[in-house]
């Protein structure tokens, strides 16, 4: 990414900044609507999230929001809570990885 950015560390950071303060609302978001059982608002945040996620990250979690979002358009989101930890659970680990990176900047 940071290539793409035109080797711009201040860029980047910035891009980092924008998606830590993102990410947990988008996230909160996405727990409520699985909880809930809604299709609708699952794909729309988890595609949200995914297209968020992509500027960082092509692994787990994009792929488990690619899994979300297909579960939730065709309506049967019943897989939804187990993908979501296991999203979740990589989603940490990129976080990690991006505060690691700021603190070094």
């Amino acid at each position: 990414m940071l290539e793409a950015l035109g080797n711009n560390r201040r860029v980047l950071g910035e891009v980092i900044e924008l998606f830590l303060e993102n990410a947990p609302p988008l996230l909160a978001e996405l727990r409520s609507a699985v909880a809930m059982g809604d299709d609708r608002r699952t794909a729309r945040i988890a595609h949200r999230l995914r297209g968020s996620v992509a500027q960082f990250s092509n692994g787990e979690v994009k792929d488990s929001l690619t899994r979300l979002e297909h579960m939730a358009q065709a309506g049967d989101i019943r897989e939804a809570p187990a993908e979501l930890r296991r999203m979740e659970s990589a989603l940490t680990s990129l976080i990690r990885a991006m505060r690691t990176y700021r603190l070094r900047e």
